[in-house]
């Protein structure tokens, strides 16, 4: 994942989150991740791998989240 691609992830990480009305550790635990590695990737400090990103997909049911998902993964 590219650094702009990290950055409209973790921009669009943000949104999904607001819209669902989630904390951190909640969208964590919804990811299947720690929530010292989700304040990582919201910081921007760390990127998700690819099998982390697909279980984001399939546990967020979002289809702006998945869109911009799938265009960041190209």
């Amino acid at each position: 994942m590219a650094r702009d691609n990290l950055s409209e992830f973790v921009q669009q990480l943000e949104a999904y989150r607001a819209r669902r009305g989630l904390t951190q550790a909640q969208l964590a635990k919804q990811f299947s991740i720690t929530t010292k590695a989700m304040n990582f990737w919201l910081l921007g400090q760390r990127k998700p791998s690819v099998e982390v990103i697909w279980r984001a997909i399939q546990a967020s049911n979002d289809p702006e989240f998945i869109g911009m998902c799938m265009v960041g993964m190209q």
